[in-house]
């Protein structure tokens, strides 16, 4: 087993958050969030075309229209899940790490973390965040 390398804590999702992958001249690959932290998600998704490797801009929404725009994004991982798939489906996980979230962004995905990944009696064991950062104010 490897030792834990990752910079922010991972948290598991509820089932109603998904992803979308964007990359130019390309379909769009829609996903469910497996997890989701600060610095990137796994996504489990029907593999039409696979997602591959690059730098697709991603787009996080959950079913109650809580939508986080275009996040600069690498892949890390994308693997084929033979337990999962079918003669007709074939079911991948991709893993994405975030590139270049500004402080409004970071703070937008930690609110969509609580209330996507997290048990409403579980809240006090919020997401940590190495440098919290305040809503902007605009007013």
């Amino acid at each position: 087993m490897y030792p834990e390398q990752r910079k922010h804590k991972r948290f598991n999702s509820k089932g109603e958050a998904f992803a979308a992958f964007i990359k130019p001249n390309q379909s769009i690959i829609v996903g469910r969030i497996a997890d989701i932290s600060l610095g990137g998600l796994g996504i489990v998704y029907l593999a039409i075309d696979e997602v591959g490797e690059g730098t697709p801009e991603i787009e996080v929404f959950g079913l109650d229209s809580v939508h986080l725009s275009r996040m600069k994004s690498t892949v890390v991982y994308d693997t084929y899940l033979p337990e999962q798939s079918s003669d007709f489906l074939a079911v991948r996980r991709c893993g994405v790490r975030f590139e270049e979230l500004d402080r409004d962004l970071e703070y937008e995905l930690q609110g969509y973390i609580e209330k996507h990944c997290l048990d409403s009696h579980k809240k006090e064991e919020s997401v940590v965040v190495d440098n919290p950062v305040p809503p902007s104010t605009t007013e």
